[in-house]
């Protein structure tokens, strides 16, 4: 660029001429600034914040878990946003856990590598830990029904030291929960569960069931299922054998729920969850906990990782307030009644835009 602007100012100025004599001087003054500006370009590139890069990694999509991840990230974004530039790089293995592992392997293979990591439901937990685990990248996890089965960590409360993963457990007490199923069908005898046994979350409540069902006066009647196209089949296979179903926090029977509920409603079969959004979605009612609030959580954690806190200073979190969610029509649509006692406390869904808070 430098050399055709010196000819276009000889072809103006004559060197030659005396009353030129300034070409010179310009010539030497427009090296010097092309000069500067070039070094300028060199050693000070465009001072650009480096992103705090999250990779997260999400083992299907159904509403709880979506809830989950969207009040993580807003709680991120809310907490550390603008002083902190936040990067979220979105990973979904469609429920399938051979893909969950690819997922974990390409995000501790990319470079630069994330600075933290967040796994939503136990298969990406455990597909994620071991690479986290390897590449010293601290993982924040969520939707986690017992995080010590599933060999996240070695305790709830206390954290190995250095350990790089902890999160929150979403374990509900399965007496409450049973109790809860009674309390709509009060002469039960059997209760269908349909759960995936690849899920070891889902594996162990089936475990914490099988120790109480007995003193209970229950019959469990296992319904087993791999992918979601096996729940409606599976429901079915319970129809004339058990009083009423049950759906745990597994996440291959909830992304499917809905095929669930039309098997019940046609068999006037009450089916109940151990998940919020299941409710919503037509089982007649469920006890747990409300997903942004285990979303907000885990956000929290993950905040106090960005600022600087060890994770082996952040044990699980795993004590939440517990509450009840109804679907009045689908209740109807079973042939249950509502139980009186519970009516005053819980959240009750009259229709899809009409919810009735205690």
């Amino acid at each position: 660029m430098l050399v055709p602007l010196i000819n276009l100012v000889k072809s103006v100025v004559n060197p030659l001429n005396p009353s030129h004599r300034f070409f010179k001087i310009f010539i030497f003054a427009l090296i010097g600034i092309a000069a500067i500006a070039i070094i300028f370009k060199v050693i000070t590139p465009a001072q650009t914040e480096k992103s705090y890069v999250i990779a997260i990694t999400q083992f299907v999509e159904h509403p709880a878990l979506d809830e989950e991840r969207e009040a993580i990230v807003k709680t991120l974004r809310d907490g550390l946003e603008p002083e902190k530039k936040l990067s979220f790089v979105y990973h979904n293995a469609q429920g399938n856990v051979a893909t969950a592992v690819q997922i974990a392997a390409q995000i501790t293979s990319q470079n630069p590598k994330p600075n933290l990591i967040i796994a939503i439901a136990t298969p990406s937990a455990q597909a994620a830990a071991p690479e986290a685990t390897k590449h010293k990248i601290p993982m924040v996890f969520t939707a986690v029904t017992d995080p010590v089965q599933a060999k996240l960590v070695k305790s709830l409360d206390i954290q190995e030291p250095g350990a790089l993963i902890t999160g929150v457990s979403d374990a509900l007490p399965m007496k409450d929960l049973l109790e809860f199923v009674r309390s709509f069908v009060p002469h039960i005898r059997t209760l269908g569960v349909v759960y995936n046994p690849g899920e070891s979350n889902s594996a162990s409540q089936i475990q914490e069931m099988q120790k109480i069902n007995e003193s209970m006066g229950l019959t469990l009647v296992l319904a087993a299922v791999h992918k979601t196209a096996d729940v409606a089949s599976a429901t079915e296979s319970l129809i004339g054998r058990v009083d009423a179903i049950l759906v745990p926090t597994d996440n291959t029977a909830v992304a499917a729920i809905e095929s669930a509920v039309l098997v019940c409603e046609k068999n006037a079969v009450p089916i109940f969850a151990a998940d919020f959004g299941s409710v919503d979605r037509g089982v007649v009612g469920a006890i747990g906990y409300a997903r942004q609030v285990l979303g907000q959580e885990a956000g929290n954690i993950a905040k106090e990782i960005i600022k600087g806190k060890s994770p082996d200073q952040i044990p699980v979190k795993h004590s939440h307030t517990m509450q009840i969610k109804i679907n009045e029509q689908a209740a109807a649509r079973m042939r249950v009644a509502m139980p009186t006692a519970l009516m005053q406390k819980a959240i009750i869904i009259r229709s899809q835009k009409e919810e009735q808070k205690p």
